[in-house]
């Protein structure tokens, strides 16, 4: 997989943080490395291309904090790994 890592945040040696491409990974309709879960890609796939990005960037999948896209300057701190929406933890529902 190809794993960008901007420069900018190299001087936050407590930040773990990568950018994906298209290529490495295992889905085929949706490009090769998609994370996504909205475009209808299989979730099992989805998990197992999380599952290579997180070891990539030395963690496991269960440390990642997701946040659903939104367009906006807010920023969202995490002290944990989930599904984020508005900073708040997503609960089932939402």
């Amino acid at each position: 997989m190809n794993l960008v890592k901007p420069v900018s945040f190299q001087q936050f040696s407590d930040i773990v943080i990568g950018q994906s491409t298209r290529l490495g990974g295992i889905s085929s309709e949706y490009g090769d490395f998609n994370l996504g879960e909205s475009v209808g890609d299989s979730l099992d796939i989805v998990t197992q291309n999380r599952e290579i990005f997180c070891r990539s960037l030395g963690f496991e999948i269960q440390d990642l904090a997701k946040s659903k896209q939104v367009h906006g300057s807010d920023v969202i701190i995490v002290e944990k790994g989930g599904q984020y929406h508005g900073g708040l933890p997503l609960r089932s529902g939402h």
